[in-house]
């Protein structure tokens, strides 16, 4: 009996681990701010924020991220409220500044992992860009 309820218990953790990263797989495309949340956006500090923006996350941990300028791909994890992508590949999406590089500048791979907190099919990331300007993306999972 005791192994029972031992086994029972073990299931339920690992159905319930594996549940919320079923509901995280899929696509996701950048949400502009709306017209009411300007104010408070810009009194908070940020200068910008993502437009049409992509991530896709795989079944199988891998990634894709789209921005503007680059294409970040790599793997990625949650824990508690949020998603990290750990970034192995980052490359512009104009494939000549591959090879010249953007104001000297090159694609480089993240010390630390994107992060962006969960909130039901929203995902949000703060980040502060190369010239010092604080951005936020917003990115809403599709609906396809």
């Amino acid at each position: 009996m005791k192994t029972l309820i031992l086994s029972t218990i073990l299931i339920s953790l690992i159905i319930s681990c594996n549940k919320t990263e079923q509901t995280l797989i899929g696509e996701y495309e950048s949400e502009t701010i709306k017209f009411h949340e300007l104010p408070l956006f810009y009194l908070s500090g940020f200068k910008g924020y993502t437009k049409g923006a992509k991530l896709l996350l795989q079944a199988d941990s891998s990634f894709e991220y789209t921005t503007c300028a680059n294409v970040f791909n790599g793997s990625w994890s949650e824990f508690n409220d949020s998603l990290f992508l750990s970034v192995t590949e980052n490359r512009y999406r104009i494939d000549s500044l591959n090879v010249v590089g953007l104001e000297g500048r090159f694609a480089t791979i993240p010390s630390k992992a994107i992060t962006f907190k969960i909130e039901e099919n929203l995902l949000i990331s703060t980040a502060v860009n190369p010239k010092g300007n604080k951005f936020m993306s917003k990115l809403r999972k599709s609906k396809r």
